[in-house]
């Protein structure tokens, strides 16, 4: 009896910090797809979600977009589409797993806004205001200041959608007109998750380069959820899809401050840990639930991901399953993963201190302001085709650099590279003539690595 006990205790103590999360991602909800939901995949998802539960309870489901279909061109009105998505999809799937209704958590996507509610004339305009990241702050700061949907009428609905959806929770949240963020208390440990959108600059086929998440809105929702133990963000589209003006922006403030990063958008299947100067982020990119179901593809099979975080032992693993129509059943995605039960497992790396980072910072600008210009003027008077070169960079030609005379006659000893300078893991020394470029040389390094 004693032990039985102290096994069973053992297995309680490693689960108490494990979380659970669910993605689903692009149902397009429309009249035609309800039918294939309705008749095949709903009971096969339920199924599926229910034996996972039982397994090991889910935490929360992450929805990544696309909830509707064209703006829900296809209902009679976008409101009717939404309601349909609630009813058909969000209700079931809570009800069966009895989860509360914020622990399903949406964010809008693309096809969830009414692209035609702002005027052409108003996103031309939009467009060139957007190139400063200034006038990005200052947008979205008026905007939610003054409940002002100027130029971004087009997520009027989704926002009364998701107002309505959530005017009941018990957990602690903030919704505004741009993103939302909710803190889950999970056995001990707090989540807080930021559901961003990306879509609110979405208009027509060209969205690549010109969507904006926004500074200001990922700082309003980071300092809500600062004090949780473990941090998801929620964006429909991957990071690479905004504009170029905030793009390395946002990836560094959410490499710093968030743990997983979960989007959808490209109906693919694809996992990563992004290590960064700021931190290391896990990402993972949730796959189409609700597509072509009889479609053999398997690079766009419909699925769905689990996410399981162990912040005892500081792993993340995710399991892909996709849906096989000829067993009407989820199965496990052996094409994705790195493991053959379709897993991707990762240790999650520790983050810097706020401090070490401040003052990594100001020490890489030190260097920046106080010796690029001299490295840089090492090369004055270098020409290429008539252009003037200042940049070290630009100018550097390297010198034939070896590893020096070989202990063993058969030993070859090819022309070392700068990145093999850069990326060896050991101390290094070089010799040289007089003359022959040892300081340009090390200008360049200095360059290099504070880059």
């Amino acid at each position: 009896m004693i032990q039985h006990n102290m096994v069973y205790l053992g297995v309680i103590t490693q689960l108490i910090f494990m979380i659970r999360i669910i993605q689903l991602s692009d149902f397009h909800i429309n009249p035609k797809n309800l039918k294939d939901w309705n008749n095949y995949i709903k009971k096969a998802l339920l199924e599926k979600l229910s034996d996972l539960n039982e397994k090991n309870e889910i935490t929360f489901i992450a929805f990544t977009g696309d909830l509707i279909n064209i703006g829900g061109s296809e209902f009679d009105t976008i409101d009717e589409a939404f309601k349909s998505f609630k009813n058909e999809v969000i209700n079931p799937i809570i009800n069966s797993l009895n989860l509360p209704i914020d622990k399903f958590l949406i964010i809008p996507g693309n096809h969830d806004i009414i692209r035609s509610a702002d005027t052409e004339r108003s996103e031309i305009g939009s467009k060139a205001y957007f190139l400063k990241s200034a006038n990005i702050s200052d947008f979205i700061e008026n905007a939610i200041k003054e409940e002002n949907f100027d130029g971004m009428k087009r997520m009027i609905p989704f926002k009364n959608f998701e107002k309505d959806l959530y005017k009941d929770v018990k957990l602690e949240h903030k919704l505004t007109m741009f993103g939302s963020s909710f803190i889950i208390k999970n056995k001990g440990k707090s989540i807080g998750i930021a559901c961003l959108n990306s879509s609110w600059r979405c208009y027509d086929k060209n969205d690549k380069g010109n969507l904006i998440i926004g500074e200001s809105q990922l700082i309003e929702q980071t300092k809500f959820i600062e004090n949780t133990d473990f941090k998801v963000a929620l964006a429909h589209h991957p990071i690479d899809m905004l504009s170029d003006v905030e793009a390395k922006l946002i990836m560094n403030h959410l490499s710093k401050d968030y743990d997983v990063l979960l989007f959808g958008d490209s109906h693919e299947t694809f996992t990563s840990m992004a290590s960064g100067f700021t931190g290391s982020l896990f990402m993972n990119l949730a796959p189409s639930g609700l597509s072509d179901i009889r479609s053999d593809s398997r690079r766009y099979s419909n699925g769905f991901t689990t996410i399981d975080i162990d912040l005892e032992n500081q792993e993340i693993c995710t399991q892909y399953f996709r849906y096989n129509h000829n067993k009407k059943d989820y199965v496990i995605n052996t094409d994705a993963g790195n493991t053959d039960d379709g897993k991707f497992c990762q240790n999650i790396p520790p983050k810097l201190k706020r401090k070490t980072i401040d003052i990594t910072n100001k020490a890489l600008e030190n260097i920046k302001d106080n010796h690029y210009a001299l490295m840089n003027d090492c090369m004055i008077g270098v020409k290429v085709d008539d252009i003037d070169i200042t940049c070290i960079k630009d100018a550097f030609i390297l010198p034939p650099i070896t590893l020096g005379k070989s202990l063993s006659d058969e030993d070859e000893n090819p022309d070392i590279t700068i990145n093999q300078i850069v990326k060896a893991n050991y101390h290094q020394m070089f010799f040289g003539n007089k003359e022959s470029g040892k300081t340009v040389l090390l200008y360049r390094l200095v360059r290099e690595f504070a880059d």
